[in-house]
Formats: C-alpha cells, sequence, structure tokens
C-alpha cells in the first residue's frame, strides 16, 4: 500500500518547509483507485536527496568544461571506418556516423552510455562514478556482431517495469528490441513483440504519443535498397522510365521504387524526380506488444528522414512529431489529432524548414513557457566555407521559389508564438549557420537559467566542396580512399539571457575541437547537477566533457503511476523569483541520439525555488513549493485517476480578432523575371506595393479605403456601409500601372476627397507612360474619372509614395511624390517631387517646384516613404524622408524653401528604411518618430565599423554596369555574392579565378583581388550601418537620439506602422506590419514575423505583445497598414488577401476628435494639437497626410488618458493661426476652425 501523504513530510523535512499539492481525482465517481495495479507502490510522493560533488562552493578555475580522455576513463570505443562492397555506397550518408544514448540500464542511480558504429559493433559502458567507465557489452547480452552497420539508439522503459530497456537501430540489419531484466542483462524480443523491423533505420524515437500510460516509438528512416549491386538502384533516368499515373491523374513512381525515388512538383514543367527514403515506421505500444499503424494514423512521409522528434508544438499536451528530411524531401511536422492520427501542418505554422535538414531539438529558450524548437542544416559559418560550399544554384532556382513552406540552405530556429503560426528567428539569433551540424543539443550548459545550444560538425568528407564536384563532373574525381574527413568545430553558443542573442562560447568553454562529430548526448555523469557531454567522433575515440559550472542547480527525476514509468511526455516547471522555466522530458535529440529521462535546471545564483509543478502525461498535475537548489528531486506520480479537470483557465482575450466580414480582396502580382536584366539584383523591385488609403469618400460619415492594384489589374475601392463592406474595382484606367503608394486628399478644394495613386515598379522600359501617376477627382458621391492630363506634371518614373501639407500656408494641400528606382538600374533612382497646388475653380492643376523650392529632393536616393510634420514646433509642415541604402533626412522648412538640416543626430544611420510614423511618445510636447527597417533576421549583419556596402559600375570594362554586394570584415572587404552567380554576370570573375579551383580561389580573395581597386574606385558605392528598427527621441530642439525596437520587431523587415493607445494606460503603442518576400532566390524569403504589436511605456520605449495575446497575426508578405476610425487595422500584402482586424478592447479610456478645416483642407491635414488633463500633459499630435508605408490612415486623432472631465485642447491649424477648446474626455467630439 501507498504511504500516506504525510510520511512525505517527515522524509523531507530535515531540508527546510516544503509543501505538496497534487491533483487527484476525490469525486468518488472515477475508477477505485485501489483496482489499479500501482507502480512504485512504496515511493513518496518526493524524495530529495544531496547532488554529489557539488563545486558551487569553490571558485572556478579554467575553461567551464575539462576533457576527459576516454579510453583512460574507460570507454575504449573508437568509431572505425573501413571502406568496403557494403559500405562504399554509404560512405556519403548519415549510416556512417555513430549515435549515443544514455540511460541508467542497471538502476545503480549513475547514467551509463551505449554507442553505435556502423562497423565494430556498438558498445554500452557501465559508469562506475567519477567518470570512470567499465565495457559490460557483453555480459549485458547485447550483440557485438560487428558486420552489423548500426545507427541510432533509445534507452525506454518499453513495458514499464521500471528498468530501461534498449532499442538499436541499423541499416540493413534488424532493429533490435533488447528487454531489461532488471539488473542490466539484456534479451533481444524483437521479433516476439511486434518491433521487427529491417531497412534503412536511423533512429527510434519514443513517446507516449496516445496518452496510454506506455511508450510508443517510431522509427525514422532514410534511402534503402534490398539489392545494393542493382545497377539501377540510384538510376535516376530508370526511375523516370518507369514512373505511371496514379489514380489522382499525377505521375509518380511504382510502389516497388517509391522508398527510393519520389517528385516535386516543378511550376509549369511537370515533376521532378528526387531520392526519397523508406517509409518511416509508427509502432504503437499496446500494453508491450507493437503494432506498426503509420499508414493509418496518416504518417506516409518518403523523405531522407536523418531525425525525428517529438515537439508538443501547439501546448495542448499532446506530442507532435517533427520529421527532419534530407535534400528536397520537405520536413514534416505530424500534428497529433488526439484520436490516434495525425496531420501535416508544417506548410500551415511554419515559415521555411532546412534544404539539407539534419539534427533537432525541443526547449524553450526564452523561458515563456512554450517549446522552441531548431532543425539544422550545413550552412558554412565562415566566409571560407559558405563560398566554398555554394555551388551553381541558378538550376534551383524554381525549387527555392517553390514549395510551401520553403526550403532554404541554412538552420531553422521556431520561436513558438502560442498562436499556431512559429516565428522563424534563427538569422537573427545567430544560429542559422554552423557548419555541417548533425546533433544541436539545447541544454543549460552555464547553470545560469537558460538554454544554451551545443553542436556536432563534420563529416565523412568534404562532399559540399564546390571544386571537387565540379571536377567530378568534368571526369575527374578523387577516389574514396583518398578522402580526408571534414573536421569541423563543434560548437558552444550560451543564451544571452532572453533567448533572442546567442554567442559563441565555445573556445572559452573548451569545447572548440575540430573533428567530424556524428551522435552526442547531454547527462549529469557525475551527478553533480549539471550537464557533461559526450560525443560520438568519426575515426576517432569519444569525446568527454565534465562540466565545472559552479552555480546553483537541481535536478528532477520522475517515476510514473499512470504515466510511463519514466514520465517521458511530462513537463517540469521550475519557478525562481523572477526567473521561470519549463522542460519536457524528451529522449530523441539531435542525430542517431538520446537524452536521459532527466530534467535538469540552473538558477544562476538563487538558491531557492519557489514553485515545481510537474504535469504528467496521464493529466496528474503535482506542485512542491520552498524547495532548495543543489538537491535532486525524485518526484512519483500520484496514485489512481487525475482530477477531473475544471474548465481551464480563462485565457485573456487578445487585443484583436480578425474581422470576416471583409469580402475576399487579393492583390494579384504578373510574374515579372527582375533578375533577367540585373541578375545580380539583391531583390525584386517589381513587388513593394501596394499602398492603403482611407478616407470617407461618399460623405456618410464612415470611413472607406481604396487599395491600390497590381499592373495588371485595377485598385479596388473598399466601401464602408456601417458594418458592412464592399469591393468595387470603380477606378478605371489603373490596370496599366503598378500601383504604390496613394492618398485621399482634397485636390480642388470642392469638399470631397480626391485620390493620387503614385505609379511605380521596374515591369514596364524606363520612360514608359505606364509610370504616370494618375489623381481621380470624386464627383461627391464616390465616383471617381481620370483628371484632364494638365492636372499633374508630365513626369514618367517609377515612384514610391505620396503624402500631402499645406507647406506654403496657402490654405490647399501641396504634395510630396517619392522616386523610387530606374528600371533595370538599380540602386539608381529618379528625381524626388514637390508638387505645389495651384488649383483654381474649375482647374485642377500642380506645378513642379522641386527646384526652386526644394532643389536637394532630386538626390534623394530610392525612397521608400515621407511624413509632413513640424519637426521643430516652429508650426509649419517640415519633411522627413526615408530611403533605401541612405539616412532617413529631415528637411526643414524655411517660409516654404527646404534646407537639409545635418545635424540633427539621424543624417549618420544609413539603413534600408521603408516607413516612417510620428507621434509624441515621452509625453514632452514634441513629436518623436518610429522608422521601420529590414530588422537583424537576415543575412545581413552590418555595423558602423563593418557596414553593408554595394558598388554599381563596369565591372569588365564591356559597359554593362553591374551590382557587387560586399561586406566589411577584419580580413578586409569580402563578396557577399558566390562565385557561380558573380562569374556568370560578370566574365571576367571566371576568367581571374582560373578552371582548377576557382570557387576556393573566389572564397580566400578581398573583394579588391577580384574587381581591381580600379574599378570598384570608379563605381558609386553605397553603404548601410543600421537594419534595426526604431524610434528617433526627439529633444524638442531638432536633435535625436535612435533607439532601437524590442527584439521581436527585428524578427523581419517591418513596413507600414501605426501609433495609438491599445491597452488604455494612456501611452502610445505602435503596430508594425513585417515580412518580405522579394530577396533574390538564394537569400531566401525574410518572412520570420508575423507582424508585431508593441506596448509603449510613456518614456519612447516599448515592450512586444506576443501575437496570442494581440490577435494580430500576418504571416504574409504585408506592405500597407492604415487604422480606420473605430480602432480598426486594415492591412494590405503583396501578392495576398487584404486583411481587416477589429478592436476587442475597451476604448472608453480614448477621446476621438475630429478637426474641421476650411473648405481647401476639410480633414485639416497639418494641424496640430496638445491635450492637457487635469494640468497633465497627454501629448501632442498631428493630422498627416499620409504617413507609415505608402498608406494613408484616418485624419481622427484619438488622444489616450486616464482620467474624467474635460481636455483641454490646443490646435494650431495648418495656416499658423491658433484656437483654444474643451472637449469631454469621455465622448470627444469636432472641433471646428474659427
Amino acid at each position: 500500500m501507498r504511504r500516506p501523504l504525510q510520511s512525505s513530510f517527515l522524509a523531507i523535512a530535515f531540508f527546510g518547509a516544503v509543501s505538496c499539492r497534487s491533483e487527484r481525482d476525490s469525486s468518488g465517481n472515477g475508477e477505485d483507485p485501489d483496482s489499479i495495479p500501482v507502480r512504485y507502490a512504496d515511493r513518496d510522493e518526493l524524495v530529495i536527496t544531496d547532488l554529489k560533488s557539488f563545486a558551487g562552493q569553490g571558485q572556478d578555475t579554467g575553461t567551464l568544461f575539462q576533457t576527459v580522455e576516454a579510453t583512460p576513463a574507460g570507454m575504449d570505443f573508437v568509431h572505425r571506418w573501413e571502406l568496403n562492397a557494403q559500405t562504399v555506397r554509404l560512405f556519403d550518408r548519415i549510416e556512417a556516423g555513430g549515435g549515443v544514448t544514455v540511460g541508467d540500464v542497471d538502476s545503480d542511480g549513475l547514467p551509463d552510455v551505449f554507442l553505435t558504429a556502423p562497423q565494430g559493433g556498438s558498445r554500452l559502458y557501465r559508469n562506475l562514478g567519477n567518470f570512470r567507465f567499465e565495457d559490460i557489452t557483453e555480459r549485458s547480452g547485447l550483440s557485438t556482431d560487428a558486420l552489423e552497420m548500426r545507427t541510432g539508439a533509445s534507452f525506454a522503459d518499453i513495458d514499464n517495469d521500471g528498468d530501461l530497456d534498449l532499442a538499436v537501430c541499423g541499416f540493413d540489419c534488424p532493429t533490435r528490441l533488447y528487454v531489461n531484466d532488471g539488473k542490466g542483462t539484456f534479451v533481444d524480443q524483437a521479433t516476439a513483440l511486434g518491433f521487427n523491423f529491417k531497412g534503412s533505420g536511423i533512429m527510434v524515437s519514443f513517446s507516449d504519443y496516445d496518452r496510454d500510460g506506455d511508450l510508443d516509438a517510431f522509427i525514422a528512416t532514410h534511402r534503402y535498397a534490398v539489392d545494393l549491386d542493382n545497377p539501377n538502384y540510384d538510376n535516376g533516368r530508370f526511375a523516370v522510365s518507369q514512373m505511371q499515373r496514379g489514380s489522382d491523374g499525377k505521375m509518380g513512381m511504382p510502389p516497388w521504387l517509391d522508398e527510393l525515388w519520389g517528385t516535386v512538383d516543378r511550376p509549369g514543367k511537370g515533376p521532378f524526380i528526387i531520392r526519397a527514403g523508406q517509409r518511416g515506421r509508427l509502432l504503437r505500444n499496446d500494453g508491450g506488444q507493437f503494432a506498426e499503424v503509420g499508414l493509418k494514423a496518416g504518417i506516409d512521409d518518403r523523405g531522407m528522414s536523418l531525425s525525428a522528434t517529438w515537439w508538443d508544438h501547439n501546448g495542448d499536451g499532446w506530442p507532435d512529431l517533427y520529421l527532419a528530411n534530407d535534400f528536397l524531401g520537405s520536413d514534416r511536422l505530424y500534428e497529433n489529432q488526439k484520436d490516434g492520427t495525425f496531420r501535416d501542418v508544417a506548410p500551415e505554422v511554419l515559415p521555411q524548414v532546412p534544404w539539407y535538414s539534419m539534427g533537432s531539438d525541443v526547449g524553450d529558450i526564452n523561458n515563456d513557457g512554450r517549446e522552441d524548437f531548431i532543425a539544422t542544416d550545413m550552412a558554412g559559418s565562415t566566409h571560407y566555407k559558405a563560398k566554398l560550399a555554394m555551388g551553381d544554384m541558378s538550376k534551383f532556382a524554381w525549387f527555392l521559389e517553390s514549395g510551401t513552406p520553403r526550403q532554404y540552405m541554412r538552420n531553422a530556429i521556431y520561436l513558438n508564438t502560442g498562436r499556431g503560426r512559429k516565428m522563424e528567428v534563427a538569422q537573427q539569433l545567430g544560429l542559422d549557420a554552423s557548419d555541417w551540424t548533425w546533433s544541436p543539443k539545447f541544454g543549460d550548459l552555464d547553470c545560469d537559467g537558460w538554454l544554451d545550444i551545443f553542436i556536432t560538425n563534420g563529416m565523412t568528407a568534404d562532399w559540399f566542396n564546390s571544386d571537387s564536384r565540379r571536377q567530378s563532373s568534368l571526369g575527374s574525381s578523387t577516389p574514396y580512399t583518398e578522402l580526408e574527413a571534414k573536421r569541423d568545430f563543434n560548437m558552444a553558443l550560451r543564451n544571452r539571457k532572453g533567448g533572442m542573442s546567442f554567442e559563441p562560447v565555445g573556445e572559452k568553454w573548451g569545447l572548440a575541437e575540430a573533428n567530424a562529430s556524428f551522435g552526442a548526448a547531454l547527462a549529469d555523469l557525475d551527478l553533480d547537477g549539471d550537464l557533461d557531454i559526450i560525443v560520438n567522433r568519426f575515426k576517432e575515440p569519444v569525446a568527454l566533457y565534465r562540466n565545472r559550472s559552479t552555480k546553483e542547480r537541481i535536478r528532477v527525476k520522475l517515476f510514473g503511476r499512470a504515466s510511463n514509468s519514466k514520465g517521458v511526455g511530462a513537463t517540469v516547471t521550475v519557478k525562481a523569483g523572477d526567473m521561470r522555466q519549463m522542460r519536457t522530458l524528451t529522449l530523441a535529440r539531435g542525430v542517431v541520439s538520446t537524452n536521459e529521462a532527466l530534467a535538469q535546471f540552473g538558477l544562476g545564483k538563487l538558491n531557492k525555488i519557489d514553485e515545481l509543478i510537474v504535469n504528467w502525461p496521464s493529466g496528474h498535475t503535482q506542485s512542491f513549493t520552498n524547495l532548495e537548489s543543489g538537491k535532486t528531486y525524485e518526484v512519483t506520480e500520484p496514485i489512481g485517476l487525475p482530477a477531473k479537470k475544471t474548465a481551464p483557465e480563462a485565457t485573456p482575450d487578445p487585443f484583436f480578432i480578425k474581422d470576416q466580414s471583409l469580402p475576399n480582396i487579393a492583390h494579384q502580382e504578373l510574374e515579372f523575371d527582375d533578375f533577367g536584366t540585373q541578375p545580380l539584383l539583391p531583390n525584386r523591385m517589381s513587388r513593394l506595393g501596394p499602398g492603403l488609403a482611407v478616407g470617407d469618400i461618399d460623405g456618410d460619415g464612415d470611413e472607406d479605403a481604396y487599395l491600390g492594384g497590381a499592373l495588371g489589374s485595377d485598385g479596388v475601392i473598399i466601401e464602408n456601409n456601417g458594418e458592412s463592406w464592399k469591393a468595387d474595382t470603380r477606378i478605371s484606367e489603373g490596370s496599366d500601372h503598378e500601383d504604390m503608394g496613394a492618398l485621399f486628399f482634397d485636390a480642388e478644394g470642392d469638399g470631397d476627397l480626391d485620390l493620387y495613386v503614385v505609379s511605380g515598379g521596374v515591369e514596364s522600359e524606363k520612360g514608359s507612360s505606364n509610370y504616370r501617376d494618375r489623381l481621380y477627382l470624386n464627383d461627391g458621391k464616390g465616383k471617381f474619372g481620370l483628371s484632364d492630363g494638365g492636372a499633374l506634371p508630365e513626369v514618367m518614373e517609377s515612384g514610391s509614395c505620396v503624402v500631402a501639407a499645406d507647406y506654403d500656408g496657402d490654405g490647399d494641400l501641396d504634395l510630396f511624390v517619392g522616386g523610387r528606382i530606374i528600371p533595370g538600374e538599380y540602386p539608381m533612382a529618379p528625381p524626388s517631387h514637390l508638387l505645389r497646388n495651384d488649383s483654381k475653380e474649375g482647374r485642377v492643376q500642380f506645378v513642379d517646384v522641386t527646384s526652386e523650392a526644394a532643389p536637394a529632393l532630386q538626390n534623394l536616393g530610392m525612397v521608400t516613404s515621407a511624413l509632413w510634420s513640424d519637426v521643430d514646433g516652429d508650426g509649419d509642415s517640415d519633411l522627413l524622408i526615408t530611403a533605401e541604402w541612405g539616412p532617413v533626412r529631415w528637411f526643414r522648412n524655411n517660409d516654404g524653401k527646404f534646407t537639409e538640416n545635418e545635424d540633427s543626430g539621424i543624417s549618420s544611420l544609413s539603413g534600408w528604411w521603408n516607413g516612417i510614423v510620428g507621434g509624441d511618445l515621452d509625453h514632452d510636447g514634441d513629436i518623436d518618430y518610429v522608422v521601420s527597417n529590414f530588422g537583424l533576421n537576415t543575412k545581413y549583419h552590418p555595423s558602423t565599423k563593418k557596414p553593408a556596402i554595394l558598388y554599381y559600375g563596369d565591372f569588365s570594362g564591356n559597359g554593362e554596369r553591374r551590382i557587387v554586394e560586399a561586406k566589411a570584415s577584419i580580413k578586409g572587404t569580402l563578396p557577399v555574392r558566390g562565385f557561380s552567380c558573380s562569374s556568370s554576370a560578370i566574365p571576367s570573375v571566371l576568367e581571374k579565378m582560373g578552371s582548377a579551383k576557382p570557387f576556393h580561389n573566389f572564397a580566400i580573395k578581398a573583394l579588391d583581388e577580384i574587381y581591381t581597386e580600379a574599378r570598384l574606385e570608379k563605381a558609386q558605392r553605397f553603404e548601410v550601418n543600421e537594419l534595426r528598427s526604431g524610434v528617433f527621441i526627439n529633444d524638442g530642439e531638432g536633435k535625436f537620439t535612435f533607439r532601437a525596437l524590442p527584439a521581436l520587431a527585428q524578427a523581419a523587415p517591418g513596413f507600414g506602422m501605426s501609433l495609438g493607445d491599445i491597452n488604455g494606460d494612456a501611452h502610445l503603442d505602435l503596430y508594425m506590419v513585417q515580412n518580405f518576400f522579394s530577396p533574390q532566390p538564394e537569400t531566401g524569403r525574410m518572412h520570420g514575423a508575423m507582424s508585431i504589436l508593441m506596448t509603449g511605456r510613456g518614456d519612447g520605449m516599448f515592450d512586444s505583445v506576443w501575437p496570442e495575446k494581440s490577435g494580430l497575426v500576418v504571416p504574409g508578405d504585408a506592405k500597407g497598414l492604415v487604422q480606420f476610425s473605430k480602432g480598426r487595422f486594415l492591412i494590405s500584402q503583396n501578392n495576398g488577401e487584404t486583411l481587416l482586424f477589429r478592436p476587442n478592447y475597451d476604448r472608453s479610456q480614448q477621446c476621438h476628435i475630429r478637426l474641421i478645416g476650411r473648405s481647401k483642407n476639410r480633414r485639416a491635414i497639418g494641424a496640430r494639437i496638445s491635450c492637457s488633463l487635469e494640468g497633465v500633459l497627454l501629448g501632442s499630435f498631428e493630422v498627416y497626410g499620409g504617413s507609415g508605408y505608402l498608406s494613408s490612415g484616418t485624419s481622427i486623432i484619438s488622444i489616450p488618458h486616464e482620467g474624467e472631465g474635460m481636455i483641454e485642447v490646443k490646435v494650431e491649424w495648418p495656416d499658423g493661426s491658433k484656437s483654444n477648446h474643451q472637449i469631454p474626455a469621455k465622448e470627444g467630439g469636432e472641433i471646428r476652425k474659427p
């Protein structure tokens, strides 16, 4: 019988006042607990022991890890590899690697180590303590057959008898399932228990996916042919000849070939043949007997899998399965449907996956209680490695731009948002390129409370050396027997506490060894509470690293009763001070490797734990409080059935909800090859829109909208009828244009809103009439007609934005129109234009006065957005301009003449700025500015000392100008693009690099050695040193300080923005839409974000709001953003649907003011107000005629406040006149110009 709970308190009373709470069924309505066999009947729910050899009292000396020579320690294992008829075809595959699995096979408390190898047999080493081991393989009953090609293995208690059994995979040999007799002796019962699989087994991953209390298994598989001597085994042409049409009408492989060859759709050209893998096997455990149920469960993947990791990606308590597949086979994320079946949701929730996926692991890297994930690839960690491996990608350009999700040749880090869709942030974290990466292993290596990562690297040979592959294609290659192993440095990267930045510490920690390493495991080998490391190295002895951390930590071991005996799949949460950490007990991690079923937590300097919570797969929950560090906590699951769950704790409603009432309105681009004219173009310039405009076009009191159209389609009027919407393409003569910025404003002074639309893009020839901007005049009833040819200057240039203000104070609205690009000549830009409104009754006319009023605007570069704002508070509208490859620029208005202010503190930061909005963020009475930029989650990481550089000039001496991207480094200026694309576009590069080792020569040379210093000096040069989106804080005297937005705002390029108080704290909050789908194919989409809401602190700084709470999920190529009245957000997406979100929060603490000006400027664009409540300044606000990115939003001003009574409003009207008013704080209202 189980001891009463009180005895647990007696057992642990020595350690202090500890409290325990368990949730169990006490209703009497469930099954009688006494009728259920009780596992661990005599165990207390909590048993506490001291960590052994805990070094927390002493001083750390030397590196964090100490290398322990494995052979003298008794682990005399060497991964040997000899080429023979059986192995030669596997030399370039995972089967050549060796695995590591860790577990306590003899229940003495010390984790033992099992090592696999494809030759020479696998070995089991018993842990004797103090880093001493003995080989017990033979006496344990394990196979020592040197001819068995073993890959991955895993310890797991498959029969729930409390001891660890062992499953071992292999190539072309039976999978072994060794059952432990409880004393560390094993008997293979694979056939008897239904585990008898033979093929290309890579690793076995255990989990209780059906939550019935025993462990099920998934066997990940690679490519397999029974007859290796069959000449058609690796014959793609033969496979093509055998293709047949299936019942779905698509061409595919016959059943006898579909585990060797497969197809992917090649747009417009039919199926493309790829190497396929054997179908993975899902083995359901039915009380100790296994049944293969993969197809029945919906798992029918034929990829060449290299790892399989269980990951509860949606946090519903049911384990999901991630399969990392090599080469063109896409990774899979099989979501558990809770009924024994799975569904692949990768296309829905993952922005992208690696191309050559290898190892994977799971862990909560930012301590938010949600599990994040890493899947690795082979991207080079240095310039030389990257350029040497970067072959001719042109033949796979189609692949890089097709498929959902996209596949890119770099690691992926999936940040869990709690909304299903994940953010991908590997480049921002510095984890995107880690060489030929096999086993990524999350673990708190330095015990500071944050998960770090250890990575194994290397390969049997450098198979991705582009020079070697080139020679092979020419008929000359090095024999396998002469190839040297590719020895890369293993890596350790420390979490900088926050989860959004990691720093390399391999050398500092003593882990920077160069070798070819495959499997690895993290385990507390000496029971001192920190994580030691075991690495299985190719053709070398095992690497053992002893952790010597001096920080506080604990270990948690689980003993399951209703759940599986080791608690696999349970989550353990530790709360200590401000720190909250969560671990899920997951066995298979990395490649051909598993960790022990134990949770380790570092605590830094904290020595007290506020609460330890265990959530079991059975549904049981336990909580223990007031615990100490330096202990091992053994938690045993309660007896009986879990408590009936009460209604789940209510999740706070999100701030916004997607409004389904908006009709399906999609922006659709025509196919256009930007790279045909400029092959080294960094990004497509044909897909930068569309813009949005908001205004009441029909005078019914509701704000309507305009969505720009792409070339080939007209723009769309979105008519607001109160609570319903109507989409109407009533804007004619627009389909020959690529719409960019749009603006509703009163051009002719008749009291209604007309529409200006900027024409841009690069699809037409330079000088084409398709680049002429359009002005549509409103008939007063919301119907528009194109103005006559004399209304606008005869300008036919590709533009970007349009913004309005009465800069000359004459009562009507003038325009600034930004020049974007000269088609086919990136990065060259046309002039921008200042258009003065000289309209008179019955005649609309805008005159280009740029040369006389603002000549500097003719040479702004590639303008992306602009904002009219009274920057210096002198009562007139100044002009702020953002650009690509340039700084944000401020042009001061001096009585209608504009001069640039170059000493304001903004001109030194050159970026790829996209949008700009203004608001009084710090309540000091002046206007601050938020600017969107490309962020930190790209391959570009410039700084002031190491800028990103672009040259444009003639590099071949043939008069043809080309683009050359470069980056500054400690080794000089280096090329960004690779040898193949560079030499293809600039033939002189091919001649200079030679024919023997052109990739090597290109990789070692600085830019001036490739293109010559003389030609670089003649070329035009552009620089960028800042890619973070951020805030320019105005000191009120024309000086600015730049502050970067939070890390989540840097996860993708930002575009449209909007300021307003969302959470009712009287501070301006910020919403920004993100993502960029148009980089050149090798770079890949920059789409790791989902848009971001940030709450203002009132001092110019912001805090991120996760999508789970904001409700704002925009995974597409978002561009324009406007806010309607009633707080609704309208979002445009390039080549995607238009989205509408409505507020789901209390807006009563906002005062909404509408200014009504004189007839020619009824919306009072350019007006500025200052608001106070009970003597406290609420802030200053402006009415904008265009802001953000290519957009113009509502003219209604929302004043955030936290009080009642009357708000004092001081208005400075566009003509310079002033007036004072009082407005009810609750109701708001209209203010008319006196």
